[in-house]
């Protein structure tokens, strides 16, 4: 899903309408770094710039809800992560935009935000994990509070065999006496 993220969001950056302000940021120059000429940036965003960056600012949102997707299958901690890192860049969008913040600032400030994210994660998953593992310890209390199990105890009986019965017979005369013991 990542990487369906990441080609949707390529393909959005590929407008040339941010031709203008290409060079000024690693997403649509292409780069997972910026560069020391983008974070030293002193500049401030010209008429022609500033229609990018609205351009920008649109595929930007749109390639977010798609990253959006992404997170939300590993639960709401990482989707509030995100959107509050999110948040923080568009905010700092709209101050480059009214010329408030150099393209460096701009710059600066995301990969601040970028890094507090990945900390975040960080954080959600070591949370997750002493989580399981309380869960685990929990159980395992919970089996040691528990009686042992005693399987019910079977008595084995002989068996029982009928006596042996011997019988003898006599016949007198006409009759036959029989005598069982």
């Amino acid at each position: 899903m990542f990487q369906s993220a990441a080609a949707f969001c390529r393909g959005k950056y590929a407008d040339p309408r941010l031709d203008p302000i290409r060079d000024k940021t690693p997403a649509l120059a292409g780069i997972a770094q910026p560069t020391l000429e983008m974070l030293s940036d002193q500049s401030r965003p010209t008429d022609e710039q500033k229609a990018a960056i609205l351009i920008y600012d649109r595929a930007a949102i749109e390639c977010s809800n798609e990253f959006m997707k992404v997170y939300a299958t590993s639960g709401p901690d990482y989707v509030a992560a995100y959107s509050q890192e999110i948040s923080q860049v568009q905010a700092d969008r709209a101050q480059l935009y009214q010329g408030k913040i150099t393209f460096g600032e701009y710059i600066t400030r995301g990969v601040a935000h970028w890094q507090a994210f990945q900390a975040a994660l960080v954080a959600i998953d070591q949370q997750r994990q002493r989580m399981a593992i309380q869960r685990m310890r929990a159980g395992a209390a919970v089996m040691r509070a528990l009686p042992a199990y005693q399987p019910p105890a079977t008595t084995f009986q002989p068996m029982q065999i009928p006596p042996t019965i011997n019988c003898t017979s006599q016949q007198m005369g006409v009759n036959t006496y029989t005598h069982c013991q």
